[in-house]
């Protein structure tokens, strides 16, 4: 079946797993697993059947759910890879988001399944994988966005994010939507705790910034806007790098 899990969420429910996907575009699926509130957004291009990747998962195809319509549904004015947010103005934003590095391999069952199993079975499955480095090894930690996200930010704001992970790990900062005020409003990136006030970056405008990488343990992101125009701001997601 040609299926991808398009994103992945935690500690969710069901109705909000239904409700993110209802929110991109191309998803027209969802996997979740109730006993430890997982959602996998799926884009699914054979809807009678179902995508179960891991026992205890179940498959709901979202054809047939609805809610309450905004600016992002039914017509979401996003494009592909984006995540439609509404906001309290009725306007919206379009967040970028990075395809889930999951893989689906393959569905096994017992023989006959969903057919009784017949007696005296003495079944063997053997799946084999290639050998995966566990360097840079990537784990989502949250999403950070500027006050009031996704309406716009208010004036004269000093606001700073500090994350710290465990000794030998490095932070990643992915931003997913940018939109200040140029040259007048900031969001500044620094080191902290051993390499304390080293700047990583300071970005304004509207182009999206690269990447930011910590070199140690902790990244502190200071927002500073002044008393003129206030934009829509940011949104990022951070990461914890194992090397």
């Amino acid at each position: 079946m040609n299926s991808r899990i398009i994103l992945t969420r935690d500690n969710i429910g069901p109705k909000m797993c239904i409700r993110e996907c209802l929110r991109i575009k191309n998803c027209n699926g969802i996997n979740f697993h109730k006993d430890i509130l997982k959602c996998e957004l799926l884009s699914d291009s054979n809807l009678k059947s179902q995508l179960v990747s891991t026992p205890g998962y179940s498959y709901s195809d979202i054809s047939d759910w609805k809610m309450e319509a905004d600016s992002c549904w039914p017509n979401n004015p996003c494009q592909e890879k984006t995540r439609c947010i509404p906001s309290k103005s009725n306007d919206h934003v379009c967040l970028m988001y990075v395809l889930s590095k999951e893989t689906f391999l393959e569905s096994i069952s017992s023989p006959g399944f969903p057919d009784r199993y017949e007696h005296n079975l003495d079944t063997t499955w053997t799946i084999e994988v290639g050998t995966a480095s566990l360097q840079n090894l990537e784990t989502f930690l949250e999403n950070i966005s500027s006050p009031g996200f996704p309406d716009r930010y208010e004036h004269n704001l000093d606001t700073t994010w500090t994350i710290e992970v465990g000794i030998g790990i490095s932070v990643a900062l992915r931003f997913t939507y940018f939109d200040l005020e140029f040259s007048y409003d900031f969001v500044k990136v620094y080191e902290c705790g051993v390499n304390a006030d080293t700047l990583l970056g300071s970005f304004t405008g509207q182009e999206l910034p690269p990447e930011v990488r910590s070199t140690g343990n902790c990244i502190r992101i200071i927002m500073k806007t002044d008393n003129g125009i206030n934009n829509i701001g940011f949104s990022a997601n951070v990461y914890k790098i194992t090397s």
